[in-house]
């Protein structure tokens, strides 16, 4: 069984794509090291496609989650045969385990979203601190996707993203 320091000192490699990204509404919690570490390791694109949407939240949804009048990303968990490829960009950070339980907090993961194991290519040149990878990396990664039961035809056939920003 793994000690408390082990537990605790455990990486993971995220993959951001939404408000967490430099500059968006989110991205405080990664520079607020009370909430623990987040290491910028590159700009990054999914490896493989995935839909990317962005859309108003409605009013139940806003109700459940205790936000309003803003514009949330969704990353659908799987891409529907009939449509063009979209490959998500973003960025990568390595997140200590108090980090990762941060992000999972304002995810609401496992319940609106589910933080799972994909990888991602690194588009530009990694942090210093990351001496093995550089650009063009595949790396193994975790990503926030969408993790309602509400993903009807509907959700697939709105307008996909690659880039999400905020106005």
């Amino acid at each position: 069984m793994a000690s408390t320091a082990e537990v605790s000192s455990k990486k993971h490699r995220i993959f951001v794509y939404g408000t967490l990204k430099k500059g968006l509404r989110n991205h405080y919690l990664m520079k607020d090291k009370n909430n623990g570490e987040a290491v910028f390791i590159s700009e990054a694109r999914l490896s493989h496609p995935y839909p990317l949407i962005a859309e108003m939240i409605g009013d139940k949804m806003a109700e459940e989650i205790g936000i309003n009048n803003q514009v949330v990303p969704f990353l659908l968990p799987k891409m529907p045969p009939d449509r063009p490829d979209n490959i998500v960009v973003g960025e990568l950070y390595e997140v200590d385990s108090s980090m990762c339980a941060v992000l999972d907090k304002l995810e609401e993961h496992p319940i609106w979203y589910l933080r799972t194991p994909t990888q991602c290519i690194l588009t530009g040149t990694p942090s210093d601190k990351f001496p093995g990878l550089s650009k063009g990396s595949t790396v193994d990664c975790e990503v926030y996707f969408y993790n309602k039961t509400d993903l009807t035809p509907e959700w697939y056939s709105r307008p996909y993203i690659s880039d999400y920003q905020e106005n």
